[in-house]
């Protein structure tokens, strides 16, 4: 059987890692929250992560996700996959729960190595026709509404995408990789980000006043930067540094030149030091993948 497959929100060419444009999986984010109707606390997402990644509740499913998104195969990960686990990793065998961004990589490893995300083409598996639901078909809306309205259904009841998922894989093989490379590839989209802020700083497209180009820029880098840790000797936080300048920034009499100039070259030495910092994870990472377009 042919799958039938859409295309949302990725292009044709682009994987489920990285991010060219630092306003980009914000954007994205957005958008996929509005289609599907879950709230911004249940969906992760991170310049690293080309496509937003939402975390079912423990005790609920999405039924009360908007019909016309049931199709995506993110929306009927199984259990292990479904949120962060817990894994008997800490000291004594405690249990302790899995970082988020290698989760979310755990996530996007087995939606790759499934075929349910195909890069070449930017198009998804539409898992329901997988099961014979078409919700092109009034038919199968009407189905997919009653079981949200909370009727039995022998399909959906039961529906997860583990059956779908590499079976010739060793247990935990995504798990594996997501840490042994999700850290360098955070590091590598952080250094990418802040050398994308720098060039739009460079060449201020829009033709910005200095006083809202230093806004948005620091701005962006909050939102950008915030999984990166605030140093434990210095407690310097890139987070909190762009806030502020972001707040200055949104306060700033434009006639103050000096002041402004202040702040914006203030948000650009600090994207510099991250895009230095994390240059050699950025450089090691794309010399293995085959890079996004600069």
């Amino acid at each position: 059987m042919t799958d039938v497959t859409r295309t949302y929100l990725l292009e044709p060419g682009e994987g489920l890692l990285f991010t060219a444009d630092p306003w980009q999986w914000a954007a994205r984010t957005e958008l996929f929250e509005g289609d599907t109707g879950i709230s911004h606390e249940a969906v992760y997402a991170a310049p690293l992560f080309a496509h937003p990644v939402p975390m079912r509740p423990v005790e609920g499913s999405w039924r009360g996700v908007k019909t016309t998104m049931l199709w995506h195969p993110m929306l009927w990960l199984p259990e292990n996959l479904a949120r962060p686990a817990h894994f008997p990793e800490g000291k004594g065998g405690q249990d302790i729960e899995e970082d988020i961004a290698e989760w979310a990589f755990r996530v996007m490893l087995e939606l790759a190595q499934a075929g349910l995300y195909d890069p070449a083409t930017g198009e998804w598996v539409d898992v329901l026709a997988r099961v014979g639901i078409d919700l092109f078909t009034s038919a199968g809306v009407t189905r997919v509404q009653a079981w949200q309205d909370g009727a039995a259904d022998d399909v959906l009841d039961q529906l997860t995408i583990e059956s779908m998922l590499d079976q010739t894989q060793e247990p935990g093989w995504a798990r594996a990789a997501a840490r042994a490379e999700a850290w360098a590839m955070r590091e590598a989209q952080w250094s990418r980000t802040a050398n994308a802020l720098l060039n739009f700083a460079t060449e201020n497209p829009d033709d910005q006043p200095p006083v809202q180009l230093a806004k948005v820029l620091a701005e962006t880098a909050a939102a950008s930067f915030q999984d990166i840790a605030a140093d434990p000797d210095t407690g310097d936080d890139y987070a909190l540094s762009f806030r502020g300048y972001a707040f200055e920034a949104a306060r700033l009499d434009p006639a103050l030149e000096y002041r402004v100039d202040y702040v914006l070259n203030a948000v650009k030495l600090q994207l510099i030091e991250i895009e230095e910092t994390y240059r050699a994870s950025r450089e090691r990472v794309f010399r293995t993948l085959t890079p996004p377009a600069e």
